[in-house]
């Protein structure tokens, strides 16, 4: 379940980065809404190579992209 606190919780700092895990964020808010993330910088490679999978995976998707069942049998895989 993700942490979610308010951003005026960053005057006791401390307690919320003692909340701060791999793979685990904390989401602070402002005024209700979302404003801002917290997380380990071992997460940041991970997420920065999602990123760019995700936009890879929307160009392939806008220049028209073939099934894999399709490629395997054009590249010859079983």
């Amino acid at each position: 379940m993700p942490t979610i606190l308010p951003v005026s919780d960053l005057t006791n700092y401390n307690e919320v980065l003692s909340r701060v895990s791999e793979n685990n964020p904390v989401y602070l808010t402002r005024h209700g809404r979302g404003e801002y993330v917290i997380t380990k910088t071992t997460n940041m490679t991970r997420e920065e190579a999602e990123e760019r999978l995700f936009a890879e995976l929307d160009k392939a998707r806008a220049t028209g992209f073939i099934p894999w069942e399709k490629a395997k049998e054009q590249l010859g895989v079983k």
